[in-house]
């Protein structure tokens, strides 16, 4: 929940900087049509007050905000935009089924005391397919679970993982002075999955997309861009003359 609000708190540094002037640009004009439809801009100039006198309260504040909505757009929405892609890979990275979809189709071994196959996902519904898994936690031969659907989730910090069999089949070897093969079926099957390396960490990154950078930072990044384009057009030139230097030789 912490994480799931700091990410709308940051998400909202976007919207402010598209709804504050939408805002105020309809309150102004909402206001100025209200004067006008009342008479009141009339009843002001009878009374000696111009137009530009009752603009000046309404221009100072609207450079007011301007100056505001640059500092904010400069200096705090591009690091909060910075702030929320971290914050959205961090938890993607604790949904169940991307984490279980980088490995679609391949033997995933040691996930706790489970060995896990899982030959189809799908992201969006958390729905399985195609499911086989190997309980390793008794001494002795794994215990073998089959299931053609199931769903997976992720509980506290990530390090949970819930897998939820339906209508599957179950094998299992009975170790003792006669080897016993135990088969049988089930509607409903949950497994709780103990693994640490799923917990929840918020990871940082020092990389920025042109959403996240200010104009430093921009300016910058255009600055070592044009260093390269000279680098690369220069080599390019040294290379060029030395193939003409050697075609005037032969």
């Amino acid at each position: 929940p912490l994480a799931a609000g700091q990410l709308l708190l940051f998400n909202l540094a976007w919207i402010i900087a598209l709804a504050v002037p939408m805002a105020v640009l309809i309150a102004v004009l909402m206001a100025f049509a209200r004067l006008a439809a009342d008479g009141e801009i009339i009843a002001a100039k009878a009374c000696g007050v111009s137009f530009f006198l009752l603009l000046r309260p309404v221009l100072a504040a609207a450079a007011l905000l301007t100056l505001l909505m640059i500092v904010f757009n400069d200096q705090v929405l591009p690091d909060w935009n910075h702030q929320a892609r971290i914050l959205a890979s961090s938890l993607q990275r604790t949904k169940a089924a991307l984490v279980l979809k980088e490995k679609e189709g391949v033997f995933i071994p040691n996930l706790g005391d489970y060995h896990l196959l899982i030959r189809q996902i799908d992201p969006v519904s958390n729905d399985l397919m195609g499911i086989t898994l190997y309980d390793t936690s008794r001494p002795g031969p794994p215990v073998i679970l089959h299931a053609p659907q199931g769903r997976a989730a992720l509980f506290g910090d990530g390090s949970y993982v819930r897998i939820e069999l339906q209508d599957g089949q179950l094998q299992r070897i009975e170790s003792g002075p006669e080897e016993r093969f135990l088969y049988g079926s089930f509607a409903r099957q949950v497994l709780h999955i103990k693994d640490p390396r799923r917990r929840y960490e918020r990871r940082n990154s020092s990389f920025r997309s042109d959403r996240e950078m200010d104009i430093g930072a921009m300016r910058h990044s255009v600055a070592e861009r044009r260093d390269e384009q000279r680098f690369a057009y220069g080599r390019l030139d040294s290379t060029v003359a030395h193939y003409f230097a050697l075609e005037q030789e032969q």
